[in-house]
């Protein structure tokens, strides 16, 4: 299966992007050159949609209280991108599913 990646290298373009775009499923990186991927989870609940599923792939290690906001924290020394296809796309079709269509990921 193939995806449409959006890929940004600021919290700013990815506040932009998510205002514009419903995703569905966000990869985080924490280290941004203008703040942190984690001050992005308040716009992904907001705007009336679904929050899709979001993973943290970051060279930093998982801080125990941000671990639990997101749905997979996998760290880049450890995790290889294959890895991160694999979680992406699993958690894709659960979301999928929860939405009743067919658990097929787009």
């Amino acid at each position: 299966d193939r995806a449409a990646v959006t890929s940004v290298d600021s919290l700013a373009a990815a506040r932009q992007a998510v205002a514009a775009t419903a995703f569905d499923a966000v990869v985080l990186d924490i280290g941004l050159g203008d703040g942190s991927g984690f001050d992005l989870l308040p716009d992904l609940e907001r705007g009336g949609r679904a929050t899709p599923p979001v993973v943290v792939f970051s060279a930093q290690d998982p801080k125990r209280e941000i671990a639990f906001k997101v749905d997979a924290y996998l760290t880049k020394s450890r995790a290889s991108l294959d890895a991160l296809v694999e979680v992406v796309g699993a958690l894709c079709r659960r979301a999928a599913a929860g939405r009743g269509d067919g658990g097929k990921a787009p």
